[in-house]
């Protein structure tokens, strides 16, 4: 058996490298994590709060102030958590507005890997004569999100005077829609996400382990779309794929060719039984996909 030439030692060093690092990273974020736990738990705040432990008194301090800065933290994200959309009132400073300025807007948190996003926000005005309906005058919500659509289905413009029953909009129900329509695009772009880093994984094993082969190894997924609906799928030795989901992230399709013809017997390892891609990239992580 043939030596591993130079470059090829380097690489799997530098891959087993990547790995250690990963996993320092991974314990230092455990370690700040149980840390936090503990500065906020009743008894060590009870001892901090009391002087009785050998604690010095700038030190103490310190972590008192810390404990109450995780608390204050803990109750707005508890708020953010139990107040998904809430609404606020605000005024077009434009001097010609239209209702003398007057604008409703709605604010939705979203949480994607148990983070806060940056909030969305949609900005209402009443811009009919003698009526209350609402329109979309303003909003940050990513453009592949059906907006328009959804407004126009809940929040209909007035009937003419002439029309047999008035229009009725329901600013509740295109909340609550919107809402679910923004969680279950990032959702996807998350599972779409999770995939790529299981085939870097999956890639950074084999890196560092001398008998496997890098040549048939998935390197490469990304979005395919705006929606996040479909993402494509690339290996080292020229295959390729598409994967097609719903809007809940259900698998709908996954097809793989290889020069230019279908290969099903990666299409069948890949996707084994998984109903949804996360399932997939479950198997990756797991090691139950073996690519050939």
């Amino acid at each position: 058996m043939a030596a591993p030439s130079e470059d090829e030692t380097s690489t799997g060093l530098e891959a087993e490298i990547n790995v250690l690092q990963e996993q320092v990273a991974s314990l230092k974020k455990q370690v700040k994590t149980q840390a936090t736990n503990l500065i906020i738990s009743d008894t060590i705040r009870q001892l901090l709060q009391d002087g009785s432990d050998k604690t010095p008194f700038v030190l103490r301090e310190k972590l008192l102030a810390r404990s109450d800065a995780q608390a204050a933290h803990d109750q707005q994200s508890l708020y953010r958590m139990g107040a998904a959309v809430t609404t606020f009132r605000m005024r077009d400073p434009d001097p010609n507005a239209v209702d003398n300025g007057k604008v409703l807007g709605l604010r939705f948190e979203i949480m994607s890997k148990a983070r806060f996003l940056r909030p969305y926000y949609v900005l209402l005005h009443r811009p009919y004569p003698d009526s209350r309906h609402l329109r979309v005058h303003r909003h940050t919500v990513p453009p592949c999100i059906p907006l328009n659509g959804l407004a126009g289905r809940h929040l209909p413009a007035p009937s003419p005077a002439d029309a047999d029953a008035p229009t009725t909009q329901d600013l509740s129900r295109f909340a609550r829609t919107l809402r679910r329509e923004i969680v279950r695009y990032h959702n996807r772009a998350a599972v779409i996400g999770d995939l790529g880093r299981a085939a870097a994984a999956r890639l950074d094993r084999a890196s560092v382990t001398p008998e496997a082969d890098r040549s048939t190894a998935l390197v490469d997924v990304r979005a395919a779309d705006a929606q996040a609906k479909q993402a494509e799928l690339a290996w080292a030795d020229g295959r390729t794929g598409r994967l097609v989901m719903d809007d809940d992230g259900q698998l709908e399709k996954l097809v793989v060719f290889r020069d230019e013809t279908r290969d099903r017997e990666t299409t069948r390892a890949l996707r084994g039984d998984s109903r949804r891609v996360e399932d997939i990239a479950k198997r990756m992580n797991e090691g139950i996909y073996e690519p050939s």
